[in-house]
């Protein structure tokens, strides 16, 4: 049951259903709860957490994922310590806590390197972000280009609408303004990404605020 619940509330939160999305959550921490399944638990927290980011719910999100990894880390669950530390991370830098959200990119990154490649490049993609933020244009673009490299080896030659947006912010950021509108151009053939709803949320020409 409680695979199916999470399941449930997965897909209702990628199709915007968050009404549906958050009764299949709590009723899948409700079960847990009462089988005192904690890893379960802590997965239906952070489900909770994913449905209060969709709806840009960002103190209730960060609670909900401060909660889950509190709780897989007494469980020594690191594969959703991983998860918890990069979702949290998500949340501090829709907040401008970069230095925080580094931190928790780190965390997840020491995870991902040994159990999840995909996320693992997904991660240097975030610190990517942040370190644009910070206007530290070379390191940022050392992290996009090792999350580039790493897809590349596992999937073949690719790049995608996050990774090129990164790469037209960091051209932007060194005054190389017909580069970064050619790099954005490209970003804007692909299609919106829809389960990662924080990209193009969060990304802002306007590094100087």
């Amino acid at each position: 049951l409680i695979p199916t619940l999470i399941r449930y509330g997965e897909a209702a939160n990628a199709y915007g259903d968050y009404q549906q999305a958050e009764s299949s959550a709590r009723e899948c921490l409700t079960v847990a709860e009462s089988i005192n399944a904690l890893n379960s638990v802590a997965h239906a927290t952070t489900l909770m957490g994913q449905i209060a980011s969709s709806q840009e719910d960002y103190e209730r999100a960060r609670t909900l994922f401060e909660k889950s990894l509190k709780l897989s880390r007494k469980l020594a669950d690191k594969r959703r310590i991983g998860f918890s530390s990069g979702y949290l991370g998500d949340i501090l830098y829709a907040q401008e806590q970069y230095e925080q959200a580094a931190r928790c990119y780190q965390e997840a990154l020491e995870v991902f390197q040994k159990i999840n490649v995909e996320w693992f490049a997904a991660i240097f993609q975030r610190l990517g972000y942040v370190l644009l933020r910070q206007q530290r244009w070379h390191e940022a673009y050392i992290h996009l280009v090792k999350s580039l490299t790493l897809l590349r080896e596992r999937e073949g030659p690719r790049e995608n609408k996050f990774l090129l947006t990164g790469f037209a912010g960091v051209a932007e950021g060194q005054g190389r303004l017909a580069r970064s509108a050619q790099l954005l151009g490209a970003a804007n053939t692909y299609p919106p990404l829809i389960t990662t709803w924080w990209v193009i949320k969060l990304f802002r020409r306007e590094y100087d605020r």
